[in-house]
């Protein structure tokens, strides 16, 4: 594509995968001239140089990149096609990009965990790296010089007295070239584009309303799917009186799919007309009675059994026994939604033992593999749409299976779109947690010993032969492997299904437990009189990572004073998918209605590619995760989700988001994540700035 318009969907030629699937062995000689002659003979036809299956330099010049990822709103389109540049030494501009369809041999990638940009920085900077190398000896052998004294420049070799030959003239020699095995990366000290601020690539395209998304695509013979599912997870279908839907002009069809029952029409409209009508008799099943008070008091019943230790420095029990003061609390992190923007949506069309699928997806090789068993076959081409938002909710292939299953039993081209209620009542949601604590302080208010339980359910524990009672790491992230060290610190599992579908939100696990640490600290900093920054500090090595943002966070918020009257300030830290952030949150109060004034973000994730979309990163992140403390939960009752739109999950609005003051520090350290980083500290950092300025804790949210 061009730099200003929506991704093309192609297919990666045999030719390029079977040679260039991974960096190959072999070195190219660079320190002798190479016969300019020879090479042009031996290239023939002109051909795209290919050294790798991220990369090509056509013949006309273009660089194209294969971006494996799914562009969700986070820039990595962007970002990635700057990496490629970077090190071809060209421009932003000549770069395009292409998304393949997707196949078993590009791996499971999945736009999740922070990943695309940490997954990619070497590889595609080692990708774009051979190229150059290839071209540079090329161009050096054109030129009668020996590769060493030439260099890339703007698009062309440049060799002794300044003479240049373009790229494009190149190509066909380079091509058959071997490709260096572990090609030289441009410093980071001469990076001319990374590390600067662009525009995003895809930007001007969204404007003009031209990328596609999935509930845009139309074709010949489609029919529009709306789908009645069991409202208790797991729940089986009785029987059905499908005659209303009938009635309606412009339905097509009822059927059902195992327990869904489908109205099929020529337009969405009508197919959830259609759906509004249908008389359904469910068997709710194991799950009927099911409602969030009980869920918490079976918690509440589970943390006092013993779990899993998954860290035990020091004796704990010892330390706290002989601690001069020793601080208990309870803490719970509740269900939540996904809520993105772009609800659930899918076109399939099964045919002569193929399935295509047009999907908005994470995780491409998951719709793969999920629609792969559902239809007994293994011919599946994903092609990844634009998503708008996801979140972790497309990390799960459901609605795809769902529009593969009724295309194949339709026998033709199926489009499955969710409504908002849909999306909200049959969502994989964030799992609710409950936490003990217990912090023991000497004479000098110095924590001595910490120990933390974390009641939860691992996600995925409700899938086929998972284990209930099992220690799970992803639960304890930022417990376990905290890098917080006072001399006596336990953290414990105790694992507990809840019977509900659990998914991985922004942050995952991370999130609610910097919550309840971070804010805990903040509750011992209080019972001990002493700073919160320096309570911190007193508990990380001196060479600790997390130690560098803190005090830049300090320094950069004027902690601990407010920058207006009638404010308090609260402060909190984490570290997490390879990076390290620390928020100050100023607030105040409106009577009992909490104002957010100011957020100072402060993060550390090693070279920042584009700040711009990292400063994005940082205040999205920050809007999400107050929305989080305001308002959103997820509540069951009878088995059944109470929450179905905006209305009664609410989330925040554009007049509470407060002002952002990002800081990206300067790091040499390995490229780290910035989508979920951001997000653990805001939670903390506001309430306990709002703790102080209530002069009562905050150890449950959301707050309304």
């Amino acid at each position: 594509m061009k730099a200003d318009v929506a991704i093309t969907t192609v297919n990666l030629s045999r030719r390029r995968f079977v040679r260039n699937s991974t960096l190959l062995s072999g070195g190219l000689v660079l320190g002798s001239v190479l016969p300019w002659e020879k090479l042009v003979a031996a290239a023939g036809a002109a051909e795209d140089l290919e050294p790798n299956a991220l990369i090509a330099v056509r013949t006309d010049g273009r660089v194209v990149m294969q971006f494996t990822w799914n562009e969700l709103g986070q820039g990595a389109l962007t970002s990635l096609a700057a990496v490629v540049a970077e090190e071809l030494c060209v421009t932003r501009d000549d770069v395009d990009v292409e998304s393949p369809i997707w196949e078993p041999k590009y791996g499971y990638n999945a736009t999740g965990g922070s990943q695309s940009m940490r997954n990619s920085w070497d590889p595609l900077r080692k990708a774009a790296a051979a190229a150059r190398v290839m071209l540079v000896a090329a161009g050096a052998a054109h030129l009668g010089a020996a590769p060493g004294d030439c260099k890339a420049e703007d698009g062309h070799v440049v060799g002794p007295g300044g003479r240049r030959v373009p790229y494009v003239d190149l190509i066909s020699a380079a091509s058959v070239l071997e490709v260096p095995a572990d090609p030289p990366l441009i410093p980071r000290s001469e990076h001319r584009i990374v590390g600067t601020r662009y525009p995003r690539r895809d930007t001007p395209s969204k404007v003009r309303g031209e990328p596609v998304f999935a509930s845009d695509i139309t074709k010949p013979g489609l029919l529009r799917a709306a789908i009645r599912r069991s409202p208790v997870p797991g729940g089986k279908l009785r029987s059905v009186d499908d005659a209303a839907a009938r009635a309606i002009p412009g339905v097509r069809d009822v059927i059902t799919v195992g327990d869904r029952v489908v109205v099929l029409a020529a337009d969405t409209w009508t197919a959830l007309r259609g759906r509004e009508v249908l008389r359904i008799e469910w068997d709710d099943g194991e799950y009927a009675a099911m409602n969030s008070a009980d869920t918490w008091a079976a918690m509440k019943a589970r943390s006092a059994e013993p779990g899993y230790v998954l860290r035990n420095n020091g004796d704990v029990t010892t330390a706290l026994a002989g601690a001069a003061r020793v601080v208990r609390a309870e803490y719970r992190a509740p269900m939540i939604a996904h809520a993105a923007m772009e609800p659930s949506t899918c076109t399939a069309h099964v045919h002569d033992g193929v399935c295509d699928l047009e999907v908005p997806t994470q995780m491409p090789a998951s719709v793969h593999r999920g629609v792969a068993e559902a239809l007994g076959i293994h011919d599946i081409r994903v092609s990844s749409t634009w998503v708008g938002s996801a979140f972790g909710r497309r990390l799960f292939p459901d609605h795809a299976v769902d529009a593969a299953l009724v295309s194949q039993a339709v026998g033709g081209p199926v489009q499955v779109v969710w409504t908002r209620e849909d999306e909200m009542r049959h969502d994989f949601y964030r799992p609710c947690s409950l936490h003990l604590l217990a912090g023991g302080l000497d004479v000098d208010g110095r924590v001595v010993a910490l120990d933390h339980t974390v009641v939860a359910s691992p996600i995925g524990a409700r899938d086929p032969g998972a284990a209930a009672a099992r220690a799970d790491e992803g639960v304890m992230r930022g417990v376990s492997n905290s890098p917080y060290a006072p001399s006596s610190y336990r953290a414990t599992h105790a694992p507990m299904l809840t019977g509900m579908p659990l998914g991985y939100w922004r942050g995952v696990f991370d999130v609610q437990n910097a919550f309840v640490q971070e804010s805990f600290l903040d509750e011992l900093s209080q019972a001990g009189g002493v700073d919160p920054v320096e309570l911190r500090l007193a508990m990380l090595a001196p060479d600790a990572r997390l130690r560098r943002v803190v005090e830049e966070a300090a320094v950069r918020s004027g902690w601990p004073h407010a920058s207006g009257p009638g404010r308090t300030v609260g402060f909190a830290c984490h570290e997490c998918f390879g990076s390290v952030g620390a928020q100050v949150a100023e607030v105040s109060l409106d009577g009992d209605r909490p104002v957010m004034h100011r957020i100072v973000s402060v993060i550390e994730c090693g070279p920042a590619v584009n700040p711009d979309a990292v400063r994005a990163q940082m205040e999205g992140g920050a809007a999400m995760a107050l929305s989080t403390v305001l308002r959103e939960r997820i509540t069951w009752k009878d088995g059944r989700v109470e929450q179905g739109n905006f209305d009664d999950y609410r989330i925040l609005r554009c007049g509470e988001m407060p002002e952002i003051e990002t800081h990206i520090l300067k790091s040499d350290r390995p490229i780290g994540g910035v989508g979920e980083p951001v997000v653990p500290p805001t939670a903390p950092a506001v309430c306990n700035a709002l703790s102080r300025a209530r002069g009562a804790r905050i150890r449950e949210l959301p707050l309304g």
